[in-house]
């Protein structure tokens, strides 16, 4: 859950590191579409599913690519969200 601040009250970790906040799942997202890493993508959805539900995660992720470049939510859309 987030707090008012946009913060991470419960314990998201992706690859050893606390994701403190939407700055974090961010730079995460795009470094898994700039790595074309699909099944990386599942897991990570998983993970911050666990934490806020599966359908939150996945429109709090689609959401977030409207602060993307043009090329990165292509990106992030193509490796998140299409079969």
């Amino acid at each position: 859950m987030k707090n008012s601040s946009g913060v991470f009250e419960g314990n998201l970790i992706w690859e050893g590191k606390e994701v403190k906040n939407i700055g974090d799942i961010i730079d995460i997202i795009v470094d898994i579409a700039n790595r074309n890493a699909k099944r990386e993508a599942e897991l990570f959805l998983d993970a911050y599913g666990a934490l806020e539900g599966e359908k939150v995660a996945k429109h709090n992720v689609n959401y977030l690519t409207g602060y993307l470049s043009t090329e990165n939510r292509k990106k992030v859309k193509r490796v998140f969200f299409s079969n």
